[in-house]
C-alpha cells in the first residue's frame, strides 16, 4: 500500500458515510498515517496555527533587532520621496 499511494500527500478515501485520510512517508518511517475526518480537521487546524505563530515569530525576530538601521529607510530614500532607487 505504501508503494501505491503518492508520497508525502494526503489521500482522502470514502466509503460509505466513513471518510478516512491516508498519508504515505516512506521517508521518515515508512509507515502509513491513516485518520478520519475530525483528526484530519485538527491536523489541518494545528497546522494554520503554527503558521500563524511562525509568521508571528518571523516578524517579532525582524522588528527586535537593535542593529538594524531603520533611519536608511525613511522619508528621502526609496519609493515616492524621489529619492534612493532613481525612479
Amino acid at each position: 500500500m505504501l508503494s501505491r499511494l503518492p508520497p508525502n500527500r494526503f489521500v482522502k478515501r470514502e466509503k460509505g458515510d466513513d471518510i478516512h485520510y491516508v498519508y504515505a512517508d516512506p521517508l521518515v518511517c515508512n509507515c502509513l498515517y491513516v485518520g478520519s475526518q475530525q483528526a484530519y480537521s485538527q491536523y489541518k487546524q494545528h497546522q494554520q496555527q503554527q503558521q500563524l505563530a511562525d509568521e508571528q515569530q518571523m516578524t517579532a525576530d525582524s522588528y527586535s533587532d537593535s542593529a538594524w538601521n531603520w533611519g536608511a529607510w525613511g522619508p528621502g530614500y526609496g519609493f515616492g520621496y524621489g529619492g534612493g532607487l532613481g525612479w
